[in-house]
């Protein structure tokens, strides 16, 4: 599920918390004052989202972000790459619990999820993880 809204930047900066008022600065460095900002929500299977994609010309300023495996164990180690505005890696994220499995004699992972907060990326890579909340923006310049 994919909800678009409209909102001016002054509504935004005004309603943003000081945290997020530093993020806000960061993108307009990045874009200029006159970049497209839009309020974006998504819910569902990431394989096939536009998260996945690299757009010279996209960031997601994220407010909240859950990825989540839907698995117990898995001998795959999980983990999310985020990528900056030149697609390089900015941000790794991982899960580095692991269980031993006496039957298999191997070393599995827990399915833990991994929640992030107040973030700027361009695109994610992930491993394992099939679904995600996103709650923020989509900025085009």
């Amino acid at each position: 599920m994919i909800l678009n809204t409209h909102q001016s930047i002054d509504e935004i900066i005004r309603a943003a918390s000081p945290s997020e008022k530093v993020l806000w600065q960061q993108v307009f460095l990045f874009c200029g004052e006159r970049a497209a900002v839009r309020q974006l929500y998504y819910q569902g299977v990431i394989a096939g989202s536009e998260f996945l994609t690299y757009n010279a010309n996209k960031l997601y300023v994220c407010l909240e972000l859950d990825l989540n495996n839907g698995l117990n164990y898995s001998n795959i180690q999980p983990y999310a790459r985020f990528y900056n505005n030149a697609n390089a890696i900015s941000l790794y994220g991982g899960v580095k619990d692991g269980v031993w499995n006496a039957t298999a004699a191997a070393i599995y992972s827990t399915g833990n999820d991994i929640l992030k907060t107040n973030l700027i990326f361009s695109r994610i890579e992930v491993g394992v993880y099939s679904d995600m909340k996103f709650i923020g923006y989509r900025v085009n310049y």
